[in-house]
């Protein structure tokens, strides 16, 4: 109802959605554990509509992401005529963090010190994604995060030994034997939903892996890297 673009239009059916999901449950019991769960387009004026929406239903997570930036959804190329790749990713990135304060502007140490009780309060927060296990991940990797500070004086340091400090140039790959590695050892470290997949992102995300291709408008030439 608040997407600004008249040909795209998001409907969700939450009472057969709902309705689907437990006859799924019911079908795969002690086989396989099914998640009732939504996805929000975060943005602040909306926070109460979601709020009230997210209360009526008995979610077991909800994903809160951003799709608008500025009243303007970046997937558009209208969006980049006016607007430099920098300054757009800056945003975007800007608002992202507008939309998540649930996790103290995600301060280390505040997140490493959270309880059982701040756990809980956590829950009950329609911003992020309300999964038991993934809130108690989420302060459980923060704590390995801070050792692996200590041990390495910085986490960019743990993850840059791990290619020499070296750029990759890959496309087409979700995973990588660097990935794997890496999963493996946070792992063992003790870090919850570290699978290769997601880690290969991330390596992708801080740059150790430069996946863009050469029709993209952010792919470089090597020498700017």
């Amino acid at each position: 109802a608040d997407y600004p673009y008249d040909n795209v239009c998001f409907m969700l059916d939450t009472e057969a959605y709902l309705e689907r999901v437990l006859e799924l449950r019911s079908a795969y019991e002690g086989r396989i554990e099914i998640g009732f769960g939504v996805e929000l387009g975060l943005q602040p004026h909306l926070g109460e509509l979601y709020r009230s929406y997210v209360g009526q239903y008995p979610f077991d997570f909800v994903i809160g992401s951003t799709h608008l930036m500025d009243g303007k959804d970046p997937y558009y190329a209208s969006f980049w005529e006016d607007c430099a790749p920098k300054d757009g990713i800056r945003r975007f990135l800007e608002i992202t963090l507008e939309n998540m304060k649930a996790f103290d502007d995600f301060d280390l140490d505040k997140v490493c010190d959270y309880d059982d009780e701040k756990m809980a309060d956590l829950r009950e927060n329609s911003g992020i994604i309300r999964n038991r296990l993934k809130i108690r991940a989420a302060v459980g990797n923060a704590r390995v995060f801070r050792d692996i500070q200590k041990e390495y004086q910085s986490f960019s340091n743990y993850i840059w030994h791990w290619s020499d400090g070296k750029v990759i140039h890959e496309v087409g790959l979700a995973s990588s034997p660097l990935s794997d590695k890496i999963s493996k050892d946070l792992k063992k470290r003790g870090m919850k939903f570290v699978g290769t997949t997601i880690i290969y992102a991330y390596l992708q995300a801080v740059g150790v892996i430069y996946s863009h291709e050469k029709e993209c408008f952010l792919c470089r030439k090597d020498k700017e890297l």
